[in-house]
């Protein structure tokens, strides 16, 4: 029976700001010193694009939002994949106590000290990896191919390995994490939600009709001048700044008080911090509190009451407690004797007296009186004055995270001054505790899907000679099953049986049969054993095509993307942003729009210049 899995304590929000006049008059300050641009990487888009090392990451060397605590809540609200970061993280710790266990072990043997061969501790530690990690159909299992895994299922491999086994399984796992390491940062770039970008192409399209559109038409209508066009410049620039800037998921509302952004759908499900409190000390008293004197015969003795303590069943009759001093009765369902009695208390003598039974004209049978046990209650139906949100099964799945990866401390002072030689440094702000099995968070609800009770049959036949009996295979939800269609026994000479025959011939589910890319076995081989034939099974088993694998995933990141993102225009409170990448980014971003919007602007008004002054009449 697995132990209950610990309640995870619950994180707050970040430190939340809101706009100010100073921050307003430092916009040409910072739009004239951004931030150096370390790690850069050539691009014609308008979203810049920067190197970040996985290992950066992994030593908690940037702040947020590209923080480790940033990436793993991307990896487990966004991705809904954080199996690869935990399983890093893990084995960067077993390689520590590894090694400590056999530097420990070396320096035993060379005073002459016995020391055992195997650390229960580290072995205790890897077979609850092994279990997490490696073990089909567990919540956190790797997305690798099976012949890579299967070594640790080996029943010789060692109690604890060497760390350089899993050499083949961390490459694989670092290049997946990188490859969402490039989507989460190009994520961070945006300071704002769904709902504030919709706002930001309203009032670019706003000022571009304002701005542009109406001094043109005056300009037409009245016959002016083609100079006096020019007067829609400022107007059209502006405005197309502000859409491009909001198509690429940045407000120039919001980043024009500063490197803020809007607080995430998650975050918005937390507690706010609350603000640090002086320090009072307590008054001392000055002479102690005595004690109170307590009689050994006020002290009930737990063995002499041992067989007392047993719970008896509920009675099918409800029975009362009644006192003397009310009228007023207070029904029980409990009653210590096996017989249906009332129970009154007389205050005078403090002694218990029993009533003659009471019934109530139409009994009642409730889960401890009922003969079939615990009745099931119908659903409370919903009304239309409910409320929407209160709908847990429409609430999003945005849990718990890893107790043991902390995030940034916000406590410190209100500016994480880069400049300042006496700053503390970034990893003391974000730590990062002993990896805790107990303290992982559960599996995003998105991918806990209910398993099918029934095992499936394989999706092609196999015979074998020997009458033994084998165990199916269990599947996963995520493989598609393709099973062909049987063929259908028509013989009948006409345009329709023939029509059908030829459809049954060309089915294509016949020839959608895949075979994994790292798998070695044949599907015209002979299988001579149960083993084997359970191991052909697993490797050469269909699943969908690699194309549609990558289209139904990037679909789920857009709409897991969206939905983080779906916060309120202007409720939802604002937080810094405190690295260096990411205010590069936004800066870049917002440069790269405006420059667009220039030349964009320049066009359009050289074109209405060309156009010649109507005749008025």
């Amino acid at each position: 029976m697995s132990s209950p899995r610990r309640v995870l304590p619950q994180q707050s929000q970040p430190r939340t700001f809101k706009p100010s006049l100073k921050s307003l008059l430092l916009l040409p300050f910072r739009i004239c010193n951004p931030p150096p641009s370390v790690g850069k990487v050539r691009s014609c888009s308008v979203t810049p694009m920067f190197d970040v090392r996985l290992e950066d990451i992994l030593d908690r060397k940037h702040l947020p939002p590209l923080g480790l605590k940033d990436f793993e809540e991307w990896l487990l609200y966004v991705e809904l994949a954080p199996e690869n970061l935990y399983f890093i993280l893990w084995l960067r710790e077993y390689t520590v106590r590894y090694r400590r266990s056999k530097h420990l072990r070396d320096e035993a043997r060379q005073y002459g000290l016995e020391w055992p061969t195997y650390s229960s501790r580290l072995a205790m530690f890897y077979a609850r990896a092994k279990q997490t990690f490696f073990t089909p159909n567990s919540h956190y299992e790797l997305n690798l191919p099976s012949d890579m895994l299967a070594p640790f299922h080996m029943t010789n491999s060692s109690p604890h390995p060497d760390p350089a086994v899993f050499d083949q399984v961390a490459i694989e796992t670092q290049r997946m994490l990188k490859e969402s390491l490039q989507r989460f940062v190009s994520a961070q770039f945006n300071n704002v939600g769904n709902n504030r970008v919709l706002c930001g192409l309203i009032g670019g399209t706003v000022f571009c009709l304002i701005g542009a559109l109406l001094p043109i038409i005056y300009n037409f209508t009245m016959g002016q001048s083609r100079w006096s066009r020019l007067s829609a410049l400022p107007g059209l620039w502006l405005g197309l700044s502000v859409l491009f800037a909001s198509l690429h998921g940045v407000c120039l509302g919001v980043y024009i008080f500063g490197d803020l952004r809007q607080l995430r759908r998650f975050e918005l499900s937390r507690p706010p911090i609350s603000k640090p409190q002086p320090y009072r000390p307590r008054p001392v008293i000055s002479s102690p509190i005595t004690r109170l004197p307590v009689s050994p015969t006020q002290i009930p003795s737990i063995d002499d009451h041992t067989e007392d303590l047993a719970i008896l069943p509920p009675p099918p009759a409800h029975t009362r407690f009644s006192f003397p001093s009310s009228r007023h009765s207070v029904p029980s369902v409990y009653s210590p004797s096996a017989s249906s009695s009332d129970l009154s208390y007389s205050g005078s003598d403090g002694m218990i007296h029993i009533s003659p039974a009471y019934y109530d004209p139409e009994p009642i049978e409730g889960p401890a009186t009922s003969p079939g046990g615990i009745i099931t209650l119908p659903a409370k139906q919903k009304s239309a004055f409910d409320d929407d949100d209160d709908d847990e099964e429409n609430s999003p799945p945005f849990g718990a995270t890893a107790a043991f990866i902390h995030p940034f401390d916000h406590f410190e002072d209100d500016d994480y001054d880069l400049n300042n030689p006496k700053r503390p440094l970034v990893q003391e702000r974000q730590r990062v505790s002993s990896f805790d099995f107990d303290a992982l968070p559960p599996p995003p609800a998105a991918r806990v899907q209910p398993r099918s009770p029934q095992p499936r049959r394989p999706p092609y036949p196999i015979h074998s000679d020997s009458p033994k009996s084998t165990s199916s295979l269990q599947l996963t939800p995520s493989i598609m099953v393709i099973q062909p269609e049987q063929e259908t026994p028509d013989k009948e000479l006409t345009p329709k049986g023939f029509i059908r025959r030829i459809q049954s011939r060309c089915n294509i589910n016949k020839w959608l049969v895949m075979t994994s890319s790292n798998s070695t076995t044949d599907l015209n081989e002979k299988v001579p054993d149960d083993l084997e034939k359970a191991e052909y099974e697993r490797s050469n088993f269909p699943r969908p095509h690699p194309s549609l694998q990558r289209d139904q995933k990037t679909s789920n990141l857009k709409r897991q993307f969206k939905m983080v993102k779906a916060v309120p225009a202007f409720a939802s409170p604002l937080t810094r942003v405190l690295s260096p990448v990411v205010i590069r980014g936004q800066w870049e971003i917002v440069m790269r729009s405006m420059i667009i919007a220039c030349f964009v602007s320049w066009f359009t008004i050289g074109i209405l210049l060309a156009i010649p002054v109507p005749k008025t009449r």
